[in-house]
């Protein structure tokens, strides 16, 4: 876990969404999720939601996703809506196993990192994705409608100059806060619930003619 913290401490933002595949024999997945960045004060800014595409190995069918924006540029390319973070961005699976390379230069040099990471998971079991498809767009009409303004962008939201109503982000915040002061017991943490990408798809029932 403590990797876990190091990476969360040192990050630019964080991007948290669930995808779904499009058709049976597709590839292609889509999904939607929240994106917030650390502002210059340390604290955190408030959510914008986004939609993001990618591509699933065959035997997946949803996924859990965090990303993890560890670099300035790259973050700024998001909130501009300027680049897709697969395509010409770095980004390689966060550190979790004690033996993990990236988890012992992170040990030798914590803060220093500016690649992009990202954590995927599917029915309880870590995915190793290939991202060079993904693509993040804003949710524009879900921003407008959540905080009521119109026309507001990503760029505003991630940079604090946008309020949200109260008490929406609680959950949110006290997860964050609880991961950053480092508790060993976590105590701090809500209680876990249940994700889309722990959940089982059906086939549809055959019907007869």
């Amino acid at each position: 876990m403590t990797y876990i913290i190091q990476v969360l401490r040192d990050c630019r933002a964080i991007a948290v969404f669930h995808v779904l595949r499009a058709g049976l024999h597709s590839p292609s997945a889509s999904g939607s999720g929240i994106i917030i960045s650390r502002l210059h004060a340390g604290q955190w800014s408030n959510a914008s939601a986004i939609v993001f595409d990618l591509e699933l190995p065959e035997d997946v069918d949803v996924a859990d996703m965090v990303v993890v924006a560890n670099n300035q540029d790259d973050l700024d390319a998001i909130s501009r809506q300027t680049q897709s973070p697969g395509k010409g961005l770095k980004i390689e699976p966060g550190p979790i196993p004690e033996s993990d390379a990236y988890a012992a230069r992170m040990r030798k040099a914590p803060g220093e990192t500016t690649t992009n990471l990202f954590y995927a998971k599917s029915k309880g079991q870590l995915l190793q994705l290939d991202l060079k498809n993904l693509e993040i767009r804003a949710a524009d009409g879900e921003n407008e409608r959540f905080y009521g303004v119109p026309g507001v962008s990503v760029e505003e939201i991630l940079s604090g100059q946008v309020k949200s109503p109260s008490g929406a982000s609680a959950q949110l915040n006290s997860t964050l806060t609880a991961l950053e002061q480092q508790n060993p017991s976590l105590s701090g943490l809500p209680k876990p619930g249940s994700c889309p990408g722990d959940r089982r798809i059906r086939a549809p029932a055959a019907t007869s003619m």
